[in-house]
């Protein structure tokens, strides 16, 4: 029997068997469109959490820190880490106590400020929630979301607010510039009406980013935390035990985000075993639907036997017939997952928008998945119409042609 003919008369169950067919169909989408909205949920979660925390300069970072005085990060260490094989630029951080005024000392807070170059935000993985970063041409302050909150402005109106910094730093001593045992502290002003140029997205600590330009010459070049960019990936791990040889303390976003990625993954399986379950009650219903048919086919079956058909003829127009609904259903459940992601995001939105957050994308389809899913269902399909497949195959005709 031709290909055709097996599409023709498997065909014929949406004009004999309308109702029960459609019906079918439905209870494979409804399963499909469950995994789809689930999974898609859990990918979409998965890069929007990522996206907000990792670029790709990011990923190609080591953290150094000293935690002993067996190494100094100062300006002689950071150059000497630059020749370290794959490292390729580092960028350093000083915190230091300070205190913090706005409008002309009316309002003032002790906080911690960080002194950076320009280039840490990117490797950082930073992103303004409005406004800028600074740099040799845009000098200014970067504060984080939880400094607006203290000083009682909002995300539009701490921009361009002035700020008045002091520092309470080491003394610079004699000679090399380094530390003495017991320092003596200098109270530093580092400049008077320093606008605030950017805004960054943390809402529970109170940070303050400036250049460390300002302060050149005016305190003591040593570093708490050195960000260290690699060339490739596969370098990561060379030059972060070449970091540890040196007594430095190392970390990575890179394992974070490797951890995040591990629970996510958990996550999405998690989910969508909740779909599979929904799939394996639509394949029973499938299945019924499939014996149901071959009873009421047994004389059809017969006759077909009769005039020449072979048993694989009649195995295939069953297989045929369950793969085609359960094609059908895969489509069809695509569809159902797509709309009910997108009105469900939909409404998210709207609602984040009157609680004054932001719009986010919580679903996310890979194509190769979406494909899948398509896939998985034909198969489904498949294997509920083997076994009426093999009974079908396996009538004898003149039992057929009498049965009722």
């Amino acid at each position: 029997m031709k290909f055709v003919d097996l599409i023709r008369l498997s065909s014929r169950m949406f004009k004999y068997r309308l109702t029960r067919t459609i019906l079918t169909i439905a209870g494979v989408s409804v399963a499909i469109g469950t995994i789809l909205f689930l999974v898609s949920l859990g990918y979409g979660l998965q890069r929007t959490l990522l996206s907000r925390i990792t670029t790709s300069e990011s990923l190609l970072t080591l953290d150094a820190s000293s935690d002993s005085q067996q190494i100094i990060l100062d300006q002689k260490t950071i150059d000497g880490l630059l020749t370290i094989p794959g490292v390729v630029a580092i960028s350093p951080k000083m915190e230091l106590p300070g205190q913090v005024s706005i409008g002309e000392g009316e309002l003032s807070s002790d906080m911690s400020i960080s002194l950076v170059r320009d280039d840490f935000f990117q490797l950082s993985g930073m992103k303004t929630l409005t406004g800028t970063f600074f740099d040799q041409k845009t000098p200014g302050v970067v504060v984080s979301q939880a400094v607006a909150t203290l000083f009682g402005l909002d995300q539009g109106s701490i921009i361009d607010q002035k700020l008045d910094i002091l520092l309470f730093a080491p003394r610079l001593t004699s000679g090399e510039g380094l530390l003495e045992d017991v320092p003596e502290i200098d109270l530093v002003p580092i400049g008077s009406a320093l606008p605030v140029i950017g805004l960054i997205d943390d809402e529970a600590n109170p940070k303050i980013f400036i250049s460390l330009a300002v302060i050149e010459g005016k305190i003591a070049p040593v570093y708490q935390l050195a960000k260290i960019k690699v060339a490739a990936t596969d370098q990561l791990e060379a030059v972060r035990t070449a970091l540890i040889d040196k007594g430095l303390t190392v970390s990575a976003l890179s394992d974070l985000v490797d951890q995040a990625n591990k629970i996510f993954t958990a996550f999405q399986v998690i989910l969508a075993i909740f779909g599979i379950i929904a799939l394996v009650v639509s394949a029973i219903g499938l299945f019924n639907t499939m014996t149901i048919a071959l009873l009421e086919r047994t004389q059809e079956i017969g006759v077909m036997k009769s005039i020449g058909a072979s048993r694989s003829d009649i195995s295939n127009l069953f297989l045929v017939e369950s793969s085609l609904i359960g094609f059908l259903g895969g489509v069809l459940g695509v569809v159902i997952g797509f709309l009910s992601g997108e009105a469900f995001n939909w409404f998210i939105n709207i609602l984040a928008s009157r609680l004054g957050g932001e719009p986010v994308d919580l679903f996310y389809r890979p194509l190769w998945f979406t494909v899948t899913i398509i896939g998985f269902s034909t198969i489904v399909g498949i294997m509920t119409g083997i076994f009426p497949a093999r009974r079908a195959a396996k009538i004898n005709p003149l039992s057929a042609i009498r049965y009722k």
